[in-house]
């Protein structure tokens, strides 16, 4: 249902963003320690609970009924319609919202989006087509929203630390890292 897929994204989002935060502060110069920033938290669940809506809307109404190939043809369809029409847009509106919310300048936020979404687009690719070429071959449609959470709790995490850069024109915080990285040494395997 489509209250459980907003409060889950909500929650991943948020919990993203803490990872984000975490990272960030342990790659502080010594003595430049960085406090947790409980507003950009609040903006990513914001954020996530709005992704859960825009998600379900795509993947159970978009994808399933416009796309009524099968087999290989009907997954590649899927996956470059996913990538190619549905996340450019999904991505400057991240950037838009997030810096509205952070700002409360949209044009400011949208040209901020403007400057990272190339950067973003060429890391997103290479992260999301083989997931969404999972998502579409293997998981049952009514999961395919949670599949994508469960990989977006480390996709926030880039977001998130892409967000807090944008305004700033910074260059990236923390650099992608996969799952395996973000738990952890000795944490358990997270996805």
């Amino acid at each position: 249902p489509i209250v459980t897929k907003t409060l889950t994204s909500a929650a991943l989002f948020g919990a993203g963003d803490y990872l984000s935060q975490q990272l960030e502060a342990r790659q502080a110069a010594p003595g430049a320690a960085k406090a947790f920033d409980p507003a950009r938290t609040a903006r990513m669940v914001a954020w996530g609970a709005t992704f859960g809506v825009l998600a379900h809307g795509w993947y159970s109404v978009v994808v399933e009924r416009v796309v009524t190939a099968k087999g290989y043809s009907g997954v590649a369809l899927k996956v470059l319609g996913d990538q190619l029409i549905w996340t450019p847009p999904l991505n400057m509106l991240f950037f838009t919202f997030s810096g509205t919310l952070e700002h409360g300048d949209p044009a400011k936020a949208f040209a901020a989006g403007q400057r990272k979404l190339w950067e973003l687009l060429k890391v997103n690719w290479g992260v999301w087509f083989p997931v969404q070429t999972i998502n579409f071959t293997l998981v049952p449609p009514q999961y395919r929203v949670l599949f994508v959470n469960t990989v977006a709790l480390f996709w926030s995490a880039y977001l998130s630390s892409m967000a807090a850069d944008a305004s700033s024109g910074a260059p990236t915080a923390v650099a992608p890292v996969a799952p395996e990285q973000a738990a952890g040494p000795g944490a358990e395997d997270r996805t």
